[in-house]
């Protein structure tokens, strides 16, 4: 998890008329967002996108390094494609 970052897990509290706000554990707003008929849908993005980050970056960052001990650079294991795919997506999560 990053350091700086609530923790974790968030979810997506709808306790407000006029909004929906993604809370942390403890119930503690994090965010509002304006009741609107996309703002549920994009919360409960949020919260599935921040509660998936530390899960999907720890999988990536062990493909790729499964990548470098185990192939010999040809792609031979997983193609080169999937393995540069799986960097920028890295890169990107991390905010590289």
């Amino acid at each position: 998890m990053t350091d700086k970052a609530t923790k974790r897990p968030w979810k997506v509290s709808r306790n407000h008329t006029f909004r929906n706000d993604i809370v942390d554990a403890k119930n503690n707003t994090i965010v509002f967002l304006p009741h609107e008929a996309l703002s549920k849908a994009n919360a409960e993005l949020i919260v599935r996108a921040v509660n998936s980050h530390d899960a999907m970056v720890d999988a990536l960052e062990y493909v790729i390094r499964y990548h470098r001990e185990h192939d010999s650079g040809e792609g031979e294991l997983f193609g080169l494609d999937y393995v540069t795919t799986c960097i920028a997506t890295l890169n990107l999560a991390k905010g590289v």
